[in-house]
């Protein structure tokens, strides 16, 4: 056995033991294809066989196309949401069943996919987590939501690294809620498009988990948002230690980040130094214990700096105090950790760094120093995986990476200033 099927199912079983996620964290049903016509692949045409024939009596090849297609994408995609730690919503209602829609795009239609979900469930190859139900109040809908099953995850843990999407896009930029007649031209950002072809093209070589290509997004304009994303840095990591736990080219990964990458950004833009870990300084100000309430003072500042409008703080104290929260924050922790940060960093409030947006532009400067590590990583022939402000590479790497993306962070802070 390969160290890359080892590792998969070890990876298997830390989901497994972890049991289901919570009702909130879900995703769409997303479509995957296997790389290659390797073992697993065999044994999936004969499971795909198999469920098919318990499913429709049909004789009609384009019956039974239609439905092998299906049972495979509901597979795949749910057992590439299990390695995210999340379910998978799946709406029975026949407007989410239109081509113009993506069940539709996929095939689907509501009939052939409630005679597929209740023998998948039968089967023991994925289990419904929450029943959907139609509001009849002010509360929206919600659709009947699936996880792997420990069959799913047992029998085809080894496709996280079979998983491949096209590595080349046709456009490799993404922009969110612009305006139709604002699309930026291509002039305008034609060679950071050619830069992520050529990266595309170059990890295409490479094998990691969930492989796919990198795109840069942005939203309402050129001037928010902007980082890089991929399916590898929605693994999920915090609940269960997956993705770094991953192998690149089958060797173990390592991922050097920015410390506090925001908030410090900010502080170098408006001429201030941020002290080496802020977040301690907030939680040592009100008194807090630095090893539980650490993650929570991180929370704080993610959610202020990311804040759009000083109207929305009631809002987001009530929602970040939820339990249901994975860093839940008392509303009187929230209080004393914004007062605690006022004082420890006048200019945070000078500048109104918090409540005015400040987070999507430094997202785009993440963005840029991003397409700088890109480019040093085509040069130095290193294969490199973007993971918010981290990067993931192969752990032999992690020094140089590290030393370039300070170099990157300098140039991008000093070319924005």
């Amino acid at each position: 056995m390969n160290l890359e099927k080892t590792n998969s199912r070890e990876l298997a079983q830390l989901i497994i033991q972890k049991g289901v996620p919570a009702n909130d964290a879900s995703t769409q049903l997303l479509p995957y294809r296997l790389s290659d016509l390797s073992l697993k692949k065999s044994d999936l045409d004969e499971i795909l066989n198999y469920l098919t024939s318990k499913v429709t009596e049909s004789r009609d090849s384009k019956v039974i196309n239609q439905h092998r297609s299906n049972i495979k994408h509901l597979l795949l995609g749910t057992l590439a949401a299990a390695f995210d730690f999340k379910n998978v919503a799946i709406s029975t209602r026949t407007e989410h069943h239109q081509g113009n829609q993506l069940l539709g795009n996929l095939g689907f239609d509501r009939r052939r996919l409630e005679r597929i979900l209740p023998v998948l469930i039968e089967e023991e190859w994925i289990s419904r987590t929450l029943h959907g139900y139609r509001s009849t109040g002010s509360a929206p809908s919600k659709s009947s939501q699936y996880f792997a099953g420990e069959k799913l995850l047992n029998h085809f843990s080894d496709c996280l690294y079979e998983i491949e999407n096209d590595m080349v896009l046709p456009c490799h930029h993404k922009f969110n809620e612009f305006p139709l007649d604002q699309i930026p031209a291509l002039d305008l950002y034609e060679e950071n498009e050619e830069l992520l072809r050529r990266y595309n093209l170059f990890m295409a070589e490479h094998s990691w988990a969930k492989k796919g290509p990198t795109h840069r997004s942005f939203s309402t304009s050129l001037d928010r948002a902007g980082r890089l994303h991929n399916a590898f840095q929605n693994i999920v990591n915090r609940r269960v230690p997956i993705r770094t736990s991953t192998l690149l080219d089958g060797s173990p990964i390592a991922e050097p980040d920015f410390s506090c990458n925001h908030l410090r950004m900010a502080s170098k833009l408006v001429g201030e130094d941020l002290s080496a870990d802020p977040y301690s300084d907030i939680v040592r100000a009100i008194g807090g214990d630095e090893s539980n309430d650490r993650s929570m003072a991180k929370r704080f500042v993610t959610v202020c700096i990311g804040a759009t409008s000083l109207n929305q703080k009631g809002g987001l104290m009530g929602k970040c105090s939820k339990a249901n929260n994975s860093t839940p924050i008392p509303i009187p922790t929230f209080r004393a950790m914004l007062e605690a940060t006022e004082k420890l960093f006048p200019w945070v409030k000078k500048e109104k760094i918090f409540f005015n947006d400040a987070g999507a532009r430094m997202q785009k400067l993440e963005g840029e120093i991003g397409l700088g590590m890109f480019q040093w990583a085509l040069n130095e022939k290193i294969p490199m995986l973007s993971v918010h402000d981290a990067y993931a590479v192969k752990e032999e790497d992690e020094g140089r990476t590290k030393e370039r993306m300070d170099k990157e962070w300098i140039k991008v802070i000093n070319k924005s200033k």
